[in-house]
């Protein structure tokens, strides 16, 4: 991975909290990437987001996600779903999650986690 490259390192986060390994490394590499503007892409937000959620914090969750667009809010869609799930935002949470699902590049982790909300949210 390149030092500077800011969406590897989102990616890397995200796994790290997806695979429970120093969930707290993972989580703090996350808050500080993401409070850096130079590098929240939306791979760090969703990794930032995702272990506030972790954490029980799912209204900071929603501020993180708040920072982004709609198309970057879709790229992260497994994230933004369950974000809206924890906040009770259910139509919200399964319209993304729908996205989610029909895209191809998810980490089996990921398929996982999605497939565990779904059943959940039904």
């Amino acid at each position: 991975m390149k030092p500077d490259d800011q969406q590897a390192s989102g990616r890397y986060a995200l796994l790290g909290l997806l695979l429970g390994i120093n969930t707290d490394t993972f989580a703090e590499f996350a808050r500080k990437n993401c409070e850096d503007s130079s590098n929240r892409t939306p791979e760090m937000a969703a990794a930032y987001a995702y272990s506030l959620l972790l954490k029980g914090k799912k209204e900071d969750a929603a501020t993180v996600f708040q920072t982004l667009d709609e198309t970057d809010l879709k790229s992260q869609a497994l994230f933004a779903g369950l974000v809206n799930a924890a906040n009770g935002n259910h139509d919200a949470a399964r319209n993304y999650f729908q996205i989610a699902a029909a895209k191809s590049d998810l980490l089996p982790e990921e398929q996982t986690l999605l497939r565990r909300a779904v059943d959940s949210a039904q």
